[in-house]
């Protein structure tokens, strides 16, 4: 087999039984949700999909690598329009991403291939011409990146086993607010793929917006997002797709918990509680529920993803890089290079 892909599609070109090899590679190489075929073609559909199918404006390639009929290899790239700046609103550059990075992007983001094949995709995906993103790449592909701008963005996960991660004295406080919870009436579920309700994103998304607003700080998980999370949990398969945690107390929820369970690997997404009942650690009961649950379908490793939140630590969680490459190319790509160079300035002096 050589470096060169066996065919390149679109993604209205992707069969059904193509689909369900992606998906069976990517689980069989215990890679992360967010590189199945669930995620990439849900994002695709949601946020980058054309209004009319002759759109020109965005571009869909699709490289597949077999060898002797066995699918080894699949990198999935999506070329948008990008704003150049808020000084020029209508300027934009066309720019070449991996397919399911930018808008609600998870981490640990790549091809899905083995390490015999990730120089091949690597290079195969630099080629396409024009400036080129790839976004939130797992550690493993370090070695491969070269580029004129290698960033490195922390997130943190901890291996699951027995004992659970975390002091003694961490669980016997939650199991004590999780008590003092229940005998008050509250209940906790887990809801899983086709079992989550519209009305748990609605909730989830709710108490996020509310979290967010009492701490001071913007967010992109917001209502505009949910047909999104529907379409994940619609379209998941066994072991593969979403997992809410809900926690109700009389008529109100008062906190929910959404992450991505697949392979080997719980990833914890986002969350949101009500402030009232802060005194009982709504948010360290919700994570540790998801541990649990985790632990209890045989996961090996629980991944916070993004953020160095100190309650992380406290789950013995440990930094693992992501990595983000660009290479400008042509007119455009000077263009976004000094719009990322001030970027990257202001930054640093903030």
């Amino acid at each position: 087999m050589n470096g060169n892909p066996s065919e390149v599609l679109t993604v209205e070109q992707l069969s059904a039984e193509l689909i369900d090899e992606w998906h069976d590679l990517n689980r069989s190489l215990g890679l992360s949700f967010f590189t199945s075929p669930t995620w990439a073609l849900n994002w695709y559909h949601q946020f980058a999909a054309p209004e009319t199918a002759s759109d020109p404006a965005v571009e869909t390639a699709i490289g597949i690598w077999r060898d002797g009929g066995e699918l080894r290899g699949v990198a999935a790239m999506v070329r948008l329009p990008e704003l150049v700046g808020s000084w020029s609103r209508d300027a934009s550059v066309k720019v070449w991403r991996n397919l399911g990075s930018g808008a609600a992007s998870g981490d640990h983001l790549g091809f899905v291939c083995d390490s015999e094949l990730m120089e091949a995709t690597y290079r195969w995906a630099q080629g396409l011409g024009g400036t080129v993103r790839l976004n939130n790449l797992a550690a493993r592909w370090n070695p491969y990146l070269r580029g004129e701008r290698l960033e490195a963005d922390a997130t943190f996960r901890t291996p699951l086993g027995d004992p659970l991660p975390g002091s003694k004295k961490l669980w016997s406080h939650i199991r004590r607010c999780r008590r003092r919870l229940v005998e008050d009436g509250a209940t906790i579920d887990v809801r899983v793929g086709s079992q989550i309700r519209p009305d748990d994103l609605e909730q989830l998304l709710a108490l996020h917006a509310r979290r967010s607003h009492d701490a001071g700080r913007t967010t992109l998980f917001t209502e505009a997002q949910r047909p999104f999370f529907e379409g994940l949990a619609r379209d998941a398969r066994p072991g593969a797709g979403p997992v809410v945690v809900r926690i109700d107390h009389g008529d109100k929820v008062i906190g929910a918990l959404i992450g991505f369970a697949d392979s080997e690997t719980f990833a914890y997404y986002q969350s949101g509680w009500d402030s009232e009942y802060a005194s009982l650690s709504i948010g360290s009961l919700l994570v540790a529920t998801a541990i649990e649950y985790a632990a209890s379908e045989s996961l090996k490793t629980f991944d916070f993803l993004r953020g160095d939140e100190p309650y992380k630590l406290r789950f013995d969680a440990r930094q693992v890089d992501n990595y983000s490459i660009t290479a400008y190319r042509g007119a455009g790509g000077r263009v976004l290079r000094l719009r990322d160079d001030a970027r990257a300035r202001r930054r640093r002096s903030s």
